[in-house]
């Protein structure tokens, strides 16, 4: 049989456990509603919340007694989810959704300064561009626009002046 310090360890341990666990259950009721999460996506997490949280309960009683289960191990938990939920029950689900959304606020100004921070790298290069792009533009414009006149261009001009011409020699 294990010292009683040792017992009273693991039952201190499993009570942790059980107010972890229901911590970690208001948490993902907290997530669930503010992500606005459907049926199909909600029995998925369900499932997979409760692997972790098993995996996570038993990692615990692996540490405070080597994983021997023991029935006021089963007490310790429930006390601890008991404890949690006459205490910190009432509050907890206010202050978590607070505290998404303060992150939630967060992440949207980091974004924010991260656009204007772009915008702030960028625009002077752009700036630059057109600085020295512009002249390049406007005189190739120019360019074809009078090379167009000269050679492609006097050809849709010289028609009408051919039949002008045309007409006045008919005359005479």
């Amino acid at each position: 049989m294990a010292p009683l310090e040792e017992q009273m360890f693991t039952f201190f341990i499993s009570i942790s456990s059980g107010c972890l666990a229901a911590f970690c259950f208001d948490v993902y009721k907290a997530l669930v509603r503010f992500f606005h999460i459907r049926k199909f996506a909600l029995s998925v997490g369900d499932i997979l919340f409760w692997i972790v949280l098993s995996v996570l309960i038993f990692a615990f009683l692996l540490f405070s007694n080597d994983g021997e289960m023991r029935g006021f191990m089963l007490v310790g938990l429930a006390a601890g989810v008991g404890i949690y939920l006459r205490i910190l029950g009432e509050h907890s689900p206010r202050v978590i959704n607070r505290v998404l959304e303060i992150i939630h606020q967060i992440i949207l100004f980091m974004a924010k300064v991260l656009t204007w921070s772009w915008i702030g790298v960028t625009v002077p290069f752009k700036l630059a561009y057109f600085v020295v792009t512009w002249p390049l533009k406007t005189a190739f414009t120019l360019t074809n626009k009078l090379w167009y006149f000269m050679v492609g261009g006097s050809k849709k001009i010289l028609i009408p002046v051919r039949s002008l011409v045309e007409r006045l020699r008919k005359k005479k």
